[in-house]
């Protein structure tokens, strides 16, 4: 949620000189081309959501630049983390914008921008990009989100190129994060990996730790549990994939379906700290060379699947 000075919570209060239209801020026919919404959070980080073609079908991924604690030279390119994106979020996100919605009109003064915080350097912009049925790379909406009033339920806004001031329901408050955590399939076995299928057409599951291995077949309900509580277990903490240069590999999953395919995660832990008197524990979904990124998960989730078989 923004948060901004409660003296912007008057206007809220004040509704009677407020002129009210109804209008979209995606037109419907524009939803299919949308294949970037890009995230800005005024001057400071940026998230690229981005629609891919993986293993010959469409996912979206998240697109995080970020630098390491070594980044010191311009030159030196930002990493690039690459997640999984929880396709509903996008699907909601998507529902809101092209839904009809009364706004209210604020202000045809672009000078009043700053007073609302909806300057570039200050708003949270969200963009949608594609590419149209003429094959022409356009933005299909930009817009910009500012002060929001101190109950949180309407949001000041406007849209790129227009001098306009609006007020509206804030129901986008939940899409206005850089953060990969509001964004991530952080499943450890994640949706883009299972492809649709399920805890029913699990065969058996293996698990590896050192040389010792221990297979359990899906025949009872109890064996269907463990795969259940696997399917379901999740963190929204994505890291580097540098965090694993000075970890160690735990233990292994492997899922084995009734169509002969497998699915898998490694679970890696750190040396103990001298500094935090703490161990960091990684989950390492299976993923295509498209991705890029862990999930810093807790000891009791390290613990809780070791307790499983």
């Amino acid at each position: 949620m923004l948060l901004f000075p409660i003296g912007f919570s008057l206007f809220f209060t004040s509704k009677s000189n407020i002129v009210s239209k109804k209008t979209i801020l995606l037109a419907q026919k524009n939803v299919s081309f949308v294949n970037s919404i890009e995230l800005q959070k005024g001057t400071g980080q940026s998230l690229i959501l981005k629609k891919l073609f993986i293993d010959n079908k469409t996912a979206w991924v998240g697109i995080l630049q970020i630098a390491n604690d070594t980044f010191l030279s311009k030159e030196e390119p930002l990493e690039e983390v690459i997640f999984p994106v929880d396709l509903s979020k996008i699907t909601q996100l998507l529902q809101y914008a092209v839904q009809e919605r009364t706004i209210g009109i604020v202000s045809d003064d672009s000078t009043e921008f700053k007073t609302y915080n909806l300057s570039s350097d200050t708003a949270f912009q969200m963009i949608f990009k594609g590419i149209d049925d003429k094959n022409n790379l356009r933005t299909f909406s930009h817009l910009y989100f500012g002060s929001a009033d101190i109950t949180g339920r309407s949001v000041i806004f406007r849209t790129s190129g227009a001098n306009g001031v609006y007020r509206t329901v804030d129901d986008f408050y939940s899409f206005c994060s850089t953060d990969p955590s509001a964004w991530v399939d952080g499943k450890f076995l994640p949706d883009v990996v299972l492809a649709g299928r399920t805890v029913n057409q699990v065969k058996y599951i293996t698990f590896q730790k050192d040389i010792k291995s221990k297979t359990i077949i899906n025949t009872s309900d109890l064996e269907h549990s463990i795969a259940s509580t696997l399917f379901s277990m999740q963190s929204n903490i994505v890291v580097s994939e540098k965090n694993l240069q000075n970890a160690q590999l735990k233990y292994s999953i492997k899922v084995s379906f009734i169509d002969n395919t497998t699915v898998s995660f490694s679970v890696y832990e750190t040396s103990l700290s001298k500094t935090t008197n703490r161990q960091t524990f990684f989950v390492v979904p299976e993923h295509t060379q498209t991705y890029s990124y862990i999930l810093e998960i807790s000891e009791w989730s390290v613990q809780r699947i070791e307790e499983l078989f």
